[in-house]
């Protein structure tokens, strides 16, 4: 008692019986009383766990023996060796432990998935490898300005994301100098157009709160948790093989970095995601790792009434036609193929926004 004051006997005979046949019971009374702080942690380990730090008792076993009383070595010392046996001991328990990322994670408890989590209105910009604004002879629209609607959503050890991107058309004087061919309905210079994607992404291990998953077949993407609870990097890679041979390797095709921030508006701040993404060639081997784009996207978080009202104004702004509402979406080799919305219109918009949280219930 006059050693370890703050610590319950049965406390420290606890310790001691874990330990038993190893380590006398003066050594177990050493180590509590230099790091009493620990005790709810070291009372908590496993037996295997204790025995995997035995050895750094052993070194304070071996000090007491040698110098008790002596004064040659200090308290801190004996800090340290009972620092490193407790790390150890936590560590060797967590990775006995068998976890199923299916029950075990929670996405939810990482404050990136919890800021991701809802409804997202943007602004974007997309440049070419020379920083020009770009242009798509697949898609004649403008990209220089244009608007995204994206929701998503967190349950377990799932994410899923749902977008939907408008195209102002194109300047008349351009539609003149490319005499492009429209998607769809429209008419260059008059209409805009719509495209929808899908993300869906799992945690497949138990660290960090990172995720993966498949897109299009073709593809396989990262999203890794970075910064101080305030930063996103996705990124995309072409399968190895995914045309034959070709490529021999994984190839990284994009890189975005996104940057979780917060504004004085409201009881939570006004909420804010600022995306910047970089894309490389993986189609063409003589070609490969170059960069090809980039984009500049800055988007606000609202509430579901907003959201949608805020897709209405912007479909009409653009003159979209309903018939190119949510109807179209990239294909994973090169150009625009039909959405899987065989009614084109702003349900079908809707509908495909809410899969982001209809998946879950």
């Amino acid at each position: 008692g006059k050693l370890v004051p703050s610590v319950s006997s049965s406390t420290v005979l606890s310790i001691y019986e874990k330990m038993n046949n190893y380590i006398p019971l003066v050594v177990t009374l050493l180590f509590c009383a230099v790091h009493s702080e620990n005790l709810n942690a070291l009372h908590s380990l496993d037996d295997e766990a204790l025995l995997h730090g035995q050895h750094h008792m052993m070194r304070l076993q071996s000090y007491y023996s040698n110098s008790i009383g002596s004064g040659a070595h200090s308290v801190e010392e004996m800090h340290v060796v009972a620092n490193r046996m407790l790390k150890t001991g936590q560590k060797k328990k967590k990775r006995s432990q068998k976890c199923n990322p299916q029950k075990d994670v929670k996405l939810a408890d990482y404050s990136q998935w919890q800021d991701e989590t809802g409804y997202w209105v943007g602004e974007y910009s997309l440049y070419k490898s020379d920083g020009d604004p770009y242009t798509s002879t697949s898609w004649p629209y403008s990209y220089a300005h244009y608007k995204g609607f994206i929701t998503g959503n967190v349950e377990n050890n799932a994410y899923r994301q749902r977008n939907v991107f408008l195209y102002d058309h194109l300047a008349s004087e351009e539609c003149d100098v490319r005499n492009p061919k429209v998607v769809g309905d429209g008419t260059c210079g008059v209409n805009g157009n719509t495209k929808v994607f899908f993300a869906d992404q799992n945690a497949t291990t138990c660290s960090n709160g990172n995720i993966s998953g498949d897109y299009q077949g073709y593809f396989k993407t990262t999203t890794d948790l970075i910064g101080s609870g305030n930063a996103v990097l996705y990124q995309v890679f072409l399968k190895a093989g995914a045309f034959g041979t070709f490529p021999t390797e994984d190839c990284l095709y994009q890189s975005q970095l996104t940057s979780l921030t917060k504004g004085p508006k409201g009881p939570n701040g006004e909420q804010y995601r600022t995306r910047t993404a970089q894309g490389f060639q993986c189609f063409i081997p003589s070609l490969l790792g170059q960069p090809t784009y980039a984009s500049y996207y800055r988007e606000h978080k609202v509430d579901q009434v907003e959201f949608y009202s805020a897709l209405e104004a912007a479909l009409a702004s653009y003159t979209i036609l309903e018939s190119d509402t949510c109807a179209w979406m990239d294909s994973p080799t090169g150009g625009v193929v039909r959405s899987p919305y065989t009614t084109p219109g702003f349900d079908a918009c809707k509908q495909h926004l809410q899969q982001a949280f209809d998946i879950f219930a």
